[in-house]
């Protein structure tokens, strides 16, 4: 069974979430990205997470995440994971894709 699962490609989700503005900014708000960077991540998305947390916008409620495997593998749901770390409502929008670059033992590198 394990030469199996090593056979396959590795599947990775690349998520884009937006978080819900805040209308009345205290001077200790933080915005999406910065709660990313200043709160301990919850060990299920360190478990997935394969990349730094990227920000998409100019005021940083909008973030890409590059995860490893499908969102239906989780054992809780990711918007409520990500909704924790923030403390905001969030949607999300993914694309699911497998790295077949080194499927088989072999790169397209070389070519």
């Amino acid at each position: 069974a394990l030469v199996w699962h090593l056979a396959q490609p590795i599947e990775y989700t690349l998520l884009i979430t937006t978080f819900e503005q805040i209308e009345d900014i205290e001077d200790n708000f933080l915005t999406a990205a910065e709660a990313f960077r200043a709160t301990a991540l919850p060990p299920e998305l360190v478990d997935k997470l394969r990349g730094p947390v990227w920000t998409t916008d100019a005021k940083g409620e909008v973030i890409a995440l590059l995860l490893h495997g499908r969102m239906e593998n989780w054992l809780r749901n990711p918007q409520y994971v990500l909704e924790d770390v923030t403390g905001r409502a969030a949607k999300m929008s993914f694309g699911t894709f497998e790295d077949v670059c080194c499927f088989g033992g072999w790169s397209h590198l070389g070519r």
